[in-house]
């Protein structure tokens, strides 16, 4: 299985009972799988990511892969859609049924294929969109990591921290939740509210030499170090446009007041002794990657 293309992501309501929103994003893929055991790799993962599936629809889920459609080599499987489960064996059944129906599906399949006509109902998807009933997206479109690393090494009394990226903006995300990381565990954290920022830069990011986008990457993380300084507030999800000369850093977390989290770890003054941003361009077999190397003194 080869990925192709990952769309960019969307934030939804869920449907079904009260639960958290949810991130929503379309992902093409060349496989010589059939739909069934394509469709059986996509549970492996999500076993993986800790989903157990109790056969109730639409409740509260760490991750949900839906095979929507196959193309090629005669090989749609016109029919419901989803899966069909039947004494522990799921069979496909594509496209799937609720294609229409869905803004958060259809927007992300737009941004890839808008003139791709539905097998079954014969209209595009950019008429689809169009036309679709559901409820407008919370936010999006906002690039979505393909290659994500960070790791903790400790030298004396300083944290090295060492982020990688599928683009800038994803570096700078990587490297604000290694931060946090080194300091809290992330199941600790939750998503409670929210705080905003929006930092000048030299120029457009991708015009930037490496100097620039490191100096970017450090008014980042020096944002995030007073983030955590400020009512002992720590992000459990952060977010990064980049629009002109501005980045705009959301984060969403909470505050460690009165929950049992070790707040004599929280830093109260970071000394930045090294920094390095290194972008990797793409070559055959091997896509475009962006690295940070920073090192604090905690």
């Amino acid at each position: 299985m080869r990925v192709l293309r990952l769309s960019p992501g969307y934030v939804s309501t869920p449907h079904g009972p009260p639960q958290p929103d949810y991130v929503n994003a379309v992902v093409e893929v060349e496989t010589g799988r059939d739909a069934a055991s394509l469709l059986a790799a996509a549970h492996e993962v999500e076993r993986g990511m800790g989903r157990e599936r109790t056969g109730e629809r639409w409740t509260a889920r760490v991750i949900d892969i839906d095979l929507l459609l196959v193309v090629g080599d005669g090989t749609e499987l016109p029919g419901r859609g989803g899966a069909a489960e039947d004494a522990g064996r799921v069979e496909p059944v594509v496209p799937h049924p609720r294609i229409a129906e869905r803004r958060f599906v259809l927007q992300p399949l737009f941004d890839l294929v808008p003139g791709l006509v539905h097998p079954v109902l014969g209209r595009t998807i950019s008429e689809l969109l169009a036309a679709c009933p559901d409820a407008v997206l919370l936010d999006g479109p906002f690039a979505l990591p393909r290659t994500v690393r960070a790791e903790r090494l400790d030298y004396g009394g300083d944290m090295a921290l060492r982020a990688e990226g599928a683009s800038f903006e994803d570096l700078i995300v990587q490297a604000a939740h290694g931060l946090v990381d080194a300091i809290v565990p992330r199941d600790r954290l939750r998503e409670e509210s929210r705080r905003d920022a929006s930092l000048e830069l030299a120029g457009y990011v991708s015009r930037l030499g490496a100097a620039g986008r490191a100096e970017a990457l450090a008014d980042v993380l020096a944002e995030l170090i007073v983030w955590l300084d400020a009512d002992l507030w720590l992000p459990a999800r952060v977010a990064v446009r980049i629009g002109g000369s501005t980045v705009r850093l959301a984060a969403f977390g909470q505050g460690l007041h009165g929950r049992g989290l070790p707040t004599d770890l929280v830093p109260k003054a970071v000394t930045r002794h090294e920094l390095r941003v290194v972008r990797r361009r793409a070559r055959p077999g091997r896509p475009e990657s962006w690295t940070g190397h920073v090192v604090l003194d905690l």
